[in-house]
C-alpha cells in the first residue's frame, strides 16, 4: 500500500535512492542525515506529487516525479546499494553537478551483466565493489571510478578469533515456497550423512522461519537445528562462530571467507542448466564468478560430486591441513575486507 508524506522536502547533503538501500546506509550513516527516494512508490512526498500533477506532463509521469522529487531534495550526493538497477546511472546525466556513488549489494550473476547489455551510457561517479573481477566486468556496462571495497555491510563487523563450535553452518538460501529447492536437499543429505557417520552436527541458517518446511522432508531435523536470523546483525556473528561455513552460492558465504572464517562453496547446479531448469532451480554461478578458477579449490568444489564433498568436508573440521598457496586465489579477489569502511566514509567526507 502507497503511503503519502505530507512533509515538505528539507535539503540534505545526501539522498538514498531506493528504500531497500536502507540496511546498509543506516551502517554508514546516521538517521535523519539524508533524504530517502522510494524508487518503488512505497510513500510518496505529497507536495512533489502535486508539483508534478500541475506540469501537466503525464507521459513521463514517475520519472517528472523522480526528478521533482531530486530537484527538491538538492543534495549533494545520490547514493544506492541497488547496484544493479540501470536506472540510477541515467542520473549522472541530468544532474551532471550531484555525485552519485552506487555500491554492490550482492553477488551479480551473468544474468544481471547480460541484462545491462540492453542499455547505454550508463555512468556513476563512484562505484563501491565487492573485487577486482567483479569491477573489471562491472567496466563493460558502467563507466565510473571503481573503489574494491568489499561488502559494506560485512565490514562493519570486526573479524573476531572466537572459539569456534566444532560443528557446521549450512546458509540456506530459500526464502519462498514450501518446495525446498533440490541443491540445498543434497547438501542437507550430505550433512545428515556426516552426522551419522562421523558424529559432526549441523545448524542451518534461515533466511525467513520456515524451518517446518524443512523438517517436513527430512522429519529427522529438530528446531533446536536452525538458526534464525532476527535482523542484520545475527547473521554475521553466526558465521564466525562455527568451525566450517558451507553455503551454494550465497553473498553471507563469501563475506565469510572475506572476515577469514573456514567456509566451503558448493553452487551444486553450477555445471549443468537443463538439471536446474529441470528441478526449477536458479543457476547458481560457478564459485568465484566472474574470475575464472578451476573446478576444485581450497574453499570450492565447482563440480558435484557426493563422495568428494564428505571427504573436503571431514578433512576441514577435523583440522587437516589444505594449502592454499597450491591455489591461483587470494581471498581478496573475492571478497575484499575493509573493516570499518574508512575508504568510503573517507569519500564523503572529501564531497
Amino acid at each position: 500500500m502507497i503511503k503519502f508524506d505530507f512533509k515538505k522536502i528539507k535539503q540534505k547533503k545526501i539522498m538514498v535512492y531506493d528504500a531497500m538501500s536502507l540496511p546498509g546506509i543506516e551502517m554508514l550513516l546516521k538517521k535523519k542525515s539524508y533524504n530517502v527516494y522510494y524508487n518503488r512508490n512505497e510513500k510518496i512526498n505529497f507536495w512533489i506529487l502535486m508539483k508534478t500533477i500541475i506540469s501537466f506532463d503525464f507521459i513521463n509521469f514517475k520519472e517528472n516525479y523522480k526528478l521533482n522529487y531530486i530537484k527538491s531534495a538538492d543534495p549533494k550526493i545520490i547514493i544506492t546499494f541497488i547496484d544493479n538497477n540501470p536506472s540510477f546511472y541515467y542520473l549522472k546525466k541530468k544532474f551532471p553537478k550531484i555525485t552519485t556513488i552506487s555500491i554492490q549489494n550482492g553477488n551479480r550473476t551473468r544474468e544481471d551483466f547480460e541484462d545491462l547489455k540492453n542499455y547505454k551510457n550508463l555512468k556513476a561517479d563512484y562505484f563501491f565493489v565487492f573485487s577486482k573481477p567483479v569491477a573489471n566486468k562491472y567496466k563493460n556496462y558502467i563507466k565510473s571510478k571503481y573503489i574494491i571495497s568489499g561488502s559494506i555491510k560485512c565490514n562493519y563487523f570486526k573479524k573476531r578469533r572466537l572459539k569456534k563450535k566444532n560443528e557446521i553452518l549450512f546458509i540456506s538460501q530459500h526464502n519462498k515456497s514450501k518446495t525446498l529447492p533440490l541443491n540445498e536437499e543434497k547438501i542437507i543429505h550430505i550433512l545428515q550423512k556426516i552426522k551419522k557417520e562421523y558424529k559432526i552436527n549441523f545448524k542451518i541458517s534461515l533466511k525467513k522461519n520456515i524451518e517446518n518446511y524443512f523438517i517436513e522432508k527430512f522429519p529427522d531435523l529438530k528446531k533446536s537445528m536452525f538458526l534464525k536470523n532476527t535482523n542484520i546483525f545475527s547473521s554475521y556473528r553466526h558465521i564466525q562462530k562455527y568451525k566450517l561455513v558451507i553455503f551454494i552460492n550465497s553473498t553471507l558465504g563469501y563475506e565469510a571467507l572475506g572476515m577469514g572464517v573456514s567456509a566451503l562453496a558448493i553452487p551444486i547446479g553450477c555445471e549443468n542448466f537443463a538439471w536446474c531448469k529441470k528441478h526449477g532451480i536458479r543457476k547458481p554461478e560457478r564459485f568465484g564468478y566472474p574470475k575464472k578458477l578451476p573446478n576444485y579449490g581450497f574453499c570450492w568444489i565447482n563440480k558435484f560430486n557426493e563422495k568428494f564433498v564428505i571427504k573436503k568436508i571431514v578433512e576441514i573440521i577435523k583440522n587437516k591441513k589444505i594449502s592454499k598457496k597450491r591455489q591461483n586465489l587470494d581471498i581478496k579477489d573475492i571478497m575484499f575486507y575493509d573493516y570499518k569502511n574508512k575508504k568510503i566514509k573517507k569519500l564523503l567526507k572529501e564531497i
